[in-house]
């Protein structure tokens, strides 16, 4: 078999990982690494964030109550971050999604049902107000605030997730155990750098994400399966947004792609043993959701490793790029199924431990593209 994915218990001087106490504290050098290789380097901050009610009103015939809140951080509190807060009415402590988005346009289209049914916090900020998304936005207050890191921008958005959760986590709505940081498309690969680098976020949703979010650099494939479509790589993405990245990212873009450490497996990786769950399009090729589904069985290995089987979740449904309705429903029932050990019965796919007597061959066996395994458990 052709080893295309990397051994996630091998570490960088070539010794594997033996024991889950060993893998727990070896994530501390897969951030370093990322933060090398990847990311750039950020600013190390928790609880800086304040913020002020600036509106508040009442919407969803009563049961909800819609606030907007100004962040202020930075050393002088120079940075202004403008927030939406949509909440359930009335006393008690609520799980969080905490939302990048993109621009105004892109809404929750369940958002009552999210909020007044399932009774969930909706928190949420635009990118562009924190750090634009160009190139020519990098001498903006962010970048001015905080000089001397070398971050692009999918690390400052991510940074952005962590200032309004400082805010957040301190409101009485907020069940600070039940936190999940959410994002669509590069704000797919800004929640899972937040939940990466930010432990206060208990659980991670990444929905069409694709390189550098939960996809692969090395499996690609379409809704027609593997080496299908046109999928996002390294050097197509570097090549149009090379300032979301670190500078070290573009001695990869070309002909060296294969020397990238990392890759969607390990990031999922590094959020056990909280849930990750990824949500996609069958018919987003741009995603690669082949390589996606390899990059989610691979992962799987630490989860099981941790003894947290059934944290590590995927869900597909037809269509194409976009964050709608039956990927919010699936990110909820998931919440549910963690938080509230809710039994549901939607298309999600995670694993559980293997019962005795169970088939000696299902499908969940099957690891296409590797044949490392998880150590002996300690």
């Amino acid at each position: 078999m052709e080893e295309r994915v990397s051994d996630l218990f091998k570490r960088e001087d070539g010794k594997r990982i033996s024991g889950s106490r060993e893998w727990m504290e070896y994530r501390s050098k897969w951030k370093e690494i990322l933060q090398r290789e990847l990311y750039g380097t950020f600013p190390q901050e928790a609880g800086t964030a304040e913020g002020t009610v600036e509106n508040s009103r009442i919407v969803y015939g009563g049961r909800a109550v819609l606030e907007s809140v100004r962040l202020s951080f930075g050393k002088e509190k120079e940075i202004q971050l403008p927030a939406e807060i949509l909440r359930p009415v009335g006393q008690g402590k609520y799980p969080v999604i905490l939302w990048n988005r993109h621009c105004p346009e892109e809404v929750c289209p369940v958002e009552e049902e999210m909020v007044c049914g399932r009774k969930f916090v909706l928190a949420s900020f635009f990118r562009g107000d924190l750090a634009g998304d160009a190139k020519e936005a990098e001498e903006e207050g962010l970048m001015r605030a905080y000089p001397g890191y070398t971050w692009g921008r999918i690390a400052q958005w991510a940074f952005g997730m962590s200032r309004l959760l400082d805010y957040v986590e301190k409101q009485e709505y907020c069940d600070r155990r039940f936190v999940t940081a959410s994002g669509h498309s590069r704000g797919g690969k800004t929640a899972l750098c937040a939940a990466i680098y930010d432990e206060r976020f208990t659980m991670c949703h990444a929905n069409g994400s694709g390189c550098f979010g939960a996809g692969s650099l090395r499996i690609f494939g379409g809704h027609f399966g593997h080496g299908f479509g046109a999928c996002e790589t390294i050097t197509k993405m570097y090549e149009a947004f090379p300032y979301w990245w670190g500078p070290k990212l573009g001695e990869y873009s070309g002909q060296n792609e294969s020397g990238m450490v990392a890759d969607g497996h390990l990031l999922r990786a590094l959020i056990a043993p909280r849930p990750v769950i990824t949500t996609e399009g069958c018919g987003d090729d741009w995603s690669n959701p082949y390589g996606t589904q390899i990059m989610w069985r691979a992962a799987q290995e630490v989860y099981d490793f941790l003894g947290c089987s059934d944290r590590n979740a995927i869900h597909y449904r037809e269509g194409g790029h976009g964050f709608q309705a039956l990927d919010w429903e699936a990110l909820a029932d998931f919440m549910e199924m963690q938080f509230r050990d809710k039994k549901i019965h939607a298309n999600l796919v995670s694993f559980r431990e293997e019962l005795e007597g169970e088939e000696k061959c299902v499908w969940k066996w099957e690891r296409p593209f590797y044949e490392w395994r998880m150590p002996k458990k300690d």
